[in-house]
């Protein structure tokens, strides 16, 4: 990991300088490699080589927690329980392993981790997914610590990464800001539509779908004897390890690293790493919405807050031991106190509303498109059909009421006897193509490719 600043060359003023951090990250199942001390050593070894920063280790199938911190290095390890799962991670680098703030083993197939960076929290999450024999209950109780784990991540952090051995298989359908059109694998399986859903649900993106790369550099398990078998088929590769986030744009790179430069523990699995650049500088993401939240005077606020403890602890009081009824009510009372404290004033949308309807429609339509893909229904063609159609209209729509628009914002400026010359070049100076007759191309490209007279008569 290391730090850059990045200074723009045309002016020397500060605030045109740039600091960014750049981490290393990587997912690894072991197979049961962390038992042995030359083993641990031949892996620490190579991770250094590599220069991986983060490496999360899942399916240690060692017995006992290890917890190891050594001259920059920083192992924690939970253990498998009956040699099945242990997820943890190691970090390499003094720096990194003292902005280390939280490190928590949920259970055998989850860890979590908080890394203070400067300014920047960074949360990541370990998994190691039960396989395809497991039972359901097995794949439930999985994703319900993951879930559990992730919220209260997602508050704590800037940004978590969720990265390991998920044991799914990810075809190429595609999952719009979810899910990319690059895959290994020509079908999702079971497991793989539970972590889509589970993407989906929390908005997270699977990262490696965004970044093409060959073959070669995506699977990342190899059946037992894959490579001695004469004809070799693909069908004996897999793609089971990915990384999950709410920040895509932190992620440059994502591929898997071959047999040849790492396999310390001789696993069946491939090394998968990401490279991770961060912006150091606070940026403050406003999401654009018609609504403005406006604060109401501090001592009617306090007076709200006040009442509502109050009322609060009466019912906490109660003697009702049930934990979910009691976090229902402290959520009732929150709401309630966030909608006493702000006004909400909205402002009416410019768009028109026939095209706002439209845009709503499409929302409606890729949400029933994502639910047909998670269950595979055979309507997904039609309704996929429609939404082209309704991209077209709104494209259509939207460019005719910004023609008109522009129109009308140079009318008022002749009206009131202002300059139009300002107006018209914010309206009009865009970057297009020149229209060109369509004789013109043809001409042209006809010289470009065409014979001469001198090679027709040699023909």
């Amino acid at each position: 990991m290391y730090t850059k600043r990045v200074s723009n060359s045309n002016t020397n003023n500060n605030k045109n300088k740039e600091e960014f951090i750049k981490v290393k990250v990587g997912t690894f199942n072991t197979r049961g490699g962390l038992k042995s001390w030359g083993v641990k050593q031949k892996l620490l070894e190579d991770l250094k080589s590599l220069k991986i920063n983060i490496t999360f280790i899942n399916e240690t199938k060692n017995n006992q927690t290890i917890s190891e911190k050594d001259e920059g290095v920083l192992i924690s390890v939970r253990a498998a329980v009956n040699s099945s799962g242990g997820t943890g991670f190691i970090i390499i680098g003094d720096k990194l392993i003292e902005a280390v703030s939280e490190i928590k083993h949920i259970n055998n197939r989850v860890s979590c981790m908080v890394i203070n960076i400067k300014n920047k929290k960074l949360g990541l999450i370990c998994t190691y997914a039960p396989n395809e024999t497991c039972q359901e209950k097995d794949r439930k109780d999985f994703y319900h610590a993951l879930q559990s784990n992730f919220d209260i991540l997602k508050l704590k952090t800037d940004f978590v990464i969720i990265g390991g051995d998920f044991n799914a298989t990810l075809g190429r359908e595609v999952v719009e800001n979810v899910k990319g059109k690059y895959s290994f694998n020509e079908e999702t399986n079971e497991n793989g539509s539970a972590l889509i859903e589970y993407a989906i649900k929390n908005k997270l993106v699977i990262v490696d779908s965004f970044f093409p790369k060959r073959p070669g550099k995506q699977w990342t398990w190899a059946k037992p004897g894959a490579f001695s078998n004469n004809p070799f088929k693909r069908s004996h590769l897999k793609c089971l390890d990915y990384f999950l986030t709410n920040r895509k744009q932190i992620f440059d790179n994502v591929e898997s690293v071959s047999f040849e430069k790492f396999n310390p523990t001789l696993s069946d699995h491939r090394l998968k790493i990401a490279s991770i650049r961060c912006s150091l500088i606070s940026i403050l993401y406003v999401k654009f919405s018609r609504f403005i939240q406006r604060k109401k005077d501090p001592f009617q606020t306090m007076d709200t807050v006040t009442a509502v403890a109050d009322h609060l602890g009466g019912s906490l009081v109660m003697g009702d031991d049930n934990v979910d009824k009691l976090y229902d009510i402290l959520i009732q009372f929150y709401n309630k106190v966030a909608k006493n404290v702000t006004n909400e004033i909205v402002i009416m949308s410019r768009i028109p509303e026939d095209i706002q309807k439209l845009f709503s429609k499409r929302r409606e339509l890729k949400a029933e498109l994502a639910e047909l893909i998670l269950n595979e229904n055979s309507v997904y063609s039609i309704k996929n059909i429609e939404l082209n159609i309704l991209n077209k209209l709104l494209r259509r729509e939207l460019n005719n009421y910004l023609e008109k628009e522009k129109i009308t914002r140079l009318k008022a400026e002749v009206e009131k006897d202002r300059g139009v010359k300002k107006v018209f070049r914010n309206l009009f100076n865009r970057k297009q193509a020149v229209p060109v007759p369509k004789n013109d191309i043809y001409k042209f490209y006809s010289e470009l490719y065409g014979l001469s007279k001198e090679e027709k008569s040699r023909m």
